[in-house]
């Protein structure tokens, strides 16, 4: 396989990875409306909320690990010489 496919095959993957966790956040919601108890309501809201949330937050992050990776080494050298600049010209 091509790296080309492979990586259409990770995008499709992370797509309904975050599909997954928007469907089980959906769900938290229509079982905020239909369950009649309090605690059954309860239960709804904070389980598949946050199922739903770890899916959606997983997916993106996966999908934007490469850039985070690369970008961030360098935004740290960039604040460390403008702190050490600023440093100096304050004295």
């Amino acid at each position: 396989m091509s790296t080309e496919t492979m990586s259409a095959i990770g995008e499709l993957l992370l797509g309904m990875l975050v599909l997954a966790g928007a469907a089980l956040s959906a769900l938290s919601a229509f079982g905020m409306i239909r369950l009649p108890d309090v605690y059954l309501r309860s239960h709804a809201a904070t389980k598949s909320a946050t199922l739903g949330v770890l899916f959606i937050l997983l997916g993106a992050f996966l999908y934007l690990r490469s850039t985070w990776i690369i970008s961030a080494p360098s935004c740290c050298s960039a604040s460390r010489s403008y702190s050490r600049r600023r440093r100096w010209q304050a004295i």
